[in-house]
């Protein structure tokens, strides 16, 4: 399933936002990526199992260390 499928809505996105800045507070170096996959993980499995470039997208998005290039990626699983 790729992102024109399974869309995240606004207001599990809010959620999440409320959710990673807290996260934040206790570990500032906690990456949007990382932070994304982790509280969606629905997201995760199926980037994954997207085969070998889902993957690599996947560990690319949990690693990115540049939150506007992360945001670009988590950008097309949202319902906008």
């Amino acid at each position: 399933m790729n992102p024109k499928q399974y869309k995240i809505t606004r207001e599990q996105w809010e959620k999440f936002q409320q959710h990673y800045a807290w996260q934040l507070l206790q570990s500032p170096d906690y990456r949007l990526g990382q932070a994304f996959l982790n509280f969606f993980n629905e997201v995760d499995k199926l980037m994954q199992a997207d085969g070998d470039l889902g993957l690599q997208d996947s560990v690319k998005l949990y690693y990115e260390t540049d939150n506007l290039m992360a945001k670009r990626i988590i950008d097309k699983w949202l319902d906008q």
